[in-house]
């Protein structure tokens, strides 16, 4: 995992961080031509005394993976990224990967112009193709929180014809949609730009407009939806809780919290 050169990648990385508007996203930058995974690296750093706001991205990664621990297809052409975050307000850390979801819409929409929905809880969709896929593992140090490595894996420059067969008619790439290739290295600065802002935002106590902007982007809310976890609970989604879960009434009128699971039809229904 760790034969690639960290000397390299710090100075491939530093011309990175250079040119970043940043309060804390930054601090340091990895950036490797090839990682078994970005997150597993990132903590590796993070055990090496590097801090919050450390990123890490990768040209490929061999073991990426999301989540339960599935295969991340991530070939050369991808934007395939890591970063340690240290919240300090208690808060923030049930809402990160709402965050980097929120993150990867606005700036898509803004520096390209693409429309996309998020499919609770983590990716970000072009017209119900998986453009994006985000990870948030939580790292402890007994029961105290070390950090939370938040990963981030989105298509850009490479067509779906590059997909495994199973996941070309689901998922999507930059590309493909566009039909011409991006600003890698512009869009890669955007997204941590606006990262940044969001994470100062949150931290600052800006819960109440994180929360607007994940409904604005999501379909999922007042719709009736189906969601595959140790069981299948199916009724209305109604809104995210204070600790970041999706809360759905059931057909039975029960009120209940969901952290994780998998939206299985689609992204709602009326």
């Amino acid at each position: 995992m760790f034969k690639p050169s960290f000397n390299e990648a710090f100075v491939r990385g530093s011309k990175l961080k250079k040119l970043l508007k940043t309060k804390f996203v930054g601090s340091n930058i990895f950036w490797f031509e090839k990682v078994s995974s970005t997150n597993d690296v990132a903590y590796f750093l993070l055990k090496k005394g590097f801090k919050e706001g450390l990123v890490v991205l990768a040209d490929t990664q061999t073991q990426g993976r999301g989540r339960k621990g599935k295969n991340f297809f991530s070939p050369k052409g991808g934007l395939w990224l890591s970063i340690i975050f240290s919240p300090r307000n208690p808060e923030t850390i049930y809402f990160i990967q709402y965050l980097l979801c929120i993150a990867v819409s606005l700036v898509l929409k803004e520096f390209l112009g693409v429309k996309t929905a998020i499919k609770w809880p983590n990716d970000v969709l072009i017209e119900e193709k998986k453009v994006c896929g985000v990870l948030v593992e939580n790292k402890f140090s007994g029961n105290i929180l070390e950090a939370a490595i938040g990963g981030i894996g989105l298509n850009i420059n490479f067509p779906v014809e590059s997909f495994p067969h199973i996941l070309r008619k689901t998922a999507t790439t930059l590309y493909s949609e566009l039909k011409h290739e991006i600003d890698f290295f512009n869009l890669c600065k955007k997204l941590l730009e606006k990262i940044d802002s969001l994470y100062f935002s949150l931290e600052k106590g800006g819960k109440d407009k994180l929360l607007k902007l994940y409904r604005e982007l999501s379909p999922v809310f007042g719709r009736k939806v189906k969601i595959r976890n140790r069981e299948v609970i199916e009724g209305l989604a109604l809104t995210l809780s204070p600790k970041g879960g999706l809360l759905i009434k059931k057909l039975n009128g029960e009120v209940v919290e969901v952290f994780e699971g998998s939206i299985v039809n689609g992204k709602g229904q009326n």
